[in-house]
């Protein structure tokens, strides 16, 4: 693990340890910023899916240290064919993508959420995070040399900037945005399910999605409006799968629900049998139905006086087929804590370490939440039973401004010429 900067005078605030808030907090301490994490939870609990880092964000977490310790929870499936939705029938071998290949030192993570987020917690704590649980975050204030946290108790903890990565729920909108912005629910939710592949291994008709040679597998099948994926991990030790699809039932007050088996399968009621099996061997209380909100990247990440912003999903929520919601996440906490090292070389102000963090990252992160809308579509819509069928149609695209970005090294190269602009304009 590297040895991080000397103390750079600099104290942090993070609201939420998730991927994001993680992220940044070691990008942080890297740099010398003093961090203290708050979340609501009161101990860490298990996240029933998988998660992907690519290689534009692994190359950051490789830089980590920690990659020994991450490949222990990732599979090795290294592509994925394609079936059709009624038959079975593959229609397409794909992954990695074309022209790409994973380096040693960016490659592909394909791991467990709650074992990337074991192991990020690792390393802050080892860094010299502090993190608390059990706060959750009730108000933000802000003055112009600083920001405060305030738990529903009166706790308050202040610090130079206050940063928000706890999700598109998060209570710093209102201080960032100046009002309330409720979640919008996207027209789909998903159902998802993380157990042990026991329960798949040796089944006559959904057995094959689980190889008995310990190499790891993933499985897609899609149809109309709906897609389904199924992934083995930890050498076929571990089994998940996901199904999107329509629906318009609208945001309950928890996003994330107990799913019902009968329910699942009722969407797939004319689906290939391989399909409905995995949903009836999935075990009751490890189905969720998880409702997909989404919404553009909000206008603005920082504060009036740019000592609070937003990282992850509190700022741009991702949808599953984007592939690229952690990934962003880790981006922006590489870019934001760079920022203000960046401005206090230069005597900069939080204001202007903060904007120019929003400036180098928005059009970035617009461009890549809208492959999630592409790619969701191309997969729900192309008429995959017409004879004119192009099975490239469906394939999933990452081109090389996404995965082949740096983006430690793109903020270290436009850092001066954007906060330049700000300063410039008496910000």
């Amino acid at each position: 693990m590297p040895t991080p900067a000397p103390d750079s005078g600099i104290k942090i605030a993070i609201a939420g340890a998730g991927i994001g808030g993680l992220a940044f907090a070691i990008e942080s301490r890297l740099q010398g910023h003093t961090c203290v994490l708050f979340d609501s939870v009161s101990a860490w609990r298990e996240h029933g899916d998988s998660i992907g880092l690519f290689a534009n964000s692994s190359r950051l977490v490789y830089r980590w240290g920690i990659d020994p310790a991450l490949k222990k929870h990732c599979g090795n499936a290294m592509g994925f064919a394609t079936h059709r939705y009624r038959d079975g029938k593959v229609l397409l071998e794909q992954f990695p993508p074309k022209g790409f290949k994973f380096p040693k030192e960016s490659p592909l993570y394909d791991t467990t959420r709650s074992g990337l987020h074991e192991v990020m917690v690792a390393t802050a704590e080892a860094l010299g995070c502090k993190i608390h649980l059990g706060h959750r975050i009730q108000q933000y204030e802000e003055t112009e040399k600083g920001a405060t946290i305030i738990t529903p108790d009166g706790t308050r903890y202040d610090a130079d900037i206050v940063v928000a990565s706890d999700g598109f729920n998060s209570r710093a909108k209102k201080s960032v945005l100046g009002y309330e912005d409720l979640p919008r629910h996207s027209g789909y939710a998903i159902y998802r399910a993380y157990f042990d592949a026991s329960h798949i291994k040796g089944n006559p008709i959904c057995g094959h999605l689980v190889n008995d040679d310990g190499n790891d597998k993933r499985t897609c099948y899609i149809g109309p409006d709906i897609h389904f994926i199924s992934t083995t991990l930890k050498g076929t030790k571990d089994f998940n799968w996901v199904m999107t699809h329509k629906d318009e039932k609208g945001i309950e007050e928890s996003w994330s629900l107990p799913g019902k088996i009968e329910d699942a399968l009722e969407v797939v009621k004319d689906w290939d049998e391989v399909v409905k099996e995995v949903i009836r061997c999935t075990p009751a209380d490890r189905l969720f139905d998880w409702k997909l909100v989404y919404r553009d990247a909000y206008p603005s990440w920082c504060s009036a006086k740019g000592n609070i912003c937003l990282l992850g999903d509190a700022a741009h929520p991702f949808i599953p087929t984007s592939q690229q919601g952690a990934s962003q996440a880790v981006e922006d906490g590489a870019c934001l804590a760079r920022c203000l090292t960046l401005a206090k070389k230069h005597g900069h102000s939080t204001r202007v370490a903060t904007n120019t963090y929003q400036r180098l990252r928005y059009d970035r992160v617009r461009k890549a939440q809208q492959l999630g809308v592409s790619n969701r579509e191309m997969w729900h819509k192309t008429d995959i039973d017409s004879d004119d069928f192009d099975p490239e149609s469906i394939r999933l695209k990452h081109d090389p401004w996404l995965m082949e970005h740096d983006e430690s090294k793109h903020t270290m190269e436009n850092y001066e010429k954007v906060a330049g602009e700000f300063v410039a304009s008496g910000l």
